[in-house]
């Protein structure tokens, strides 16, 4: 997803939770139909936010899978930074080189 679309997901999401809160706080100025619409985003944004971290971690760990396949101690490290950072500093600190 892009970072564009996540970024207007979030916007959104955000958006309705004002006004949500704003409903529960017993705010009478609140046009009608805006308290439904907005649980609407919010649900849906959840969902779309849900799917795309799922997909960031199925891809990670296609990844991971593919790592055994890699010659070398050096090709494997190259492939997890350009993959996986994170995980790529916590393999060359626990991990001597073999």
């Amino acid at each position: 997803m892009s970072d564009v679309l996540r970024g207007d997901i979030v916007s959104l999401g955000e958006k309705a939770t004002e006004i949500l809160k704003r409903y529960l706080a017993g705010d009478d100025e609140i046009p009608d139909g805006q308290v439904e619409v907005s649980l609407k985003i919010l649900s849906h944004s959840e969902k779309i936010m849900s799917m795309d971290q799922s997909l960031k971690l199925r891809e990670r760990d296609h990844a991971l899978r593919l790592l055994k396949f890699l010659p070398d101690q050096k090709s494997k490290r190259h492939y997890m930074e350009l993959m996986n950072p994170t995980v790529a500093g916590l393999m060359v600190k626990s991990r001597p080189e073999g």
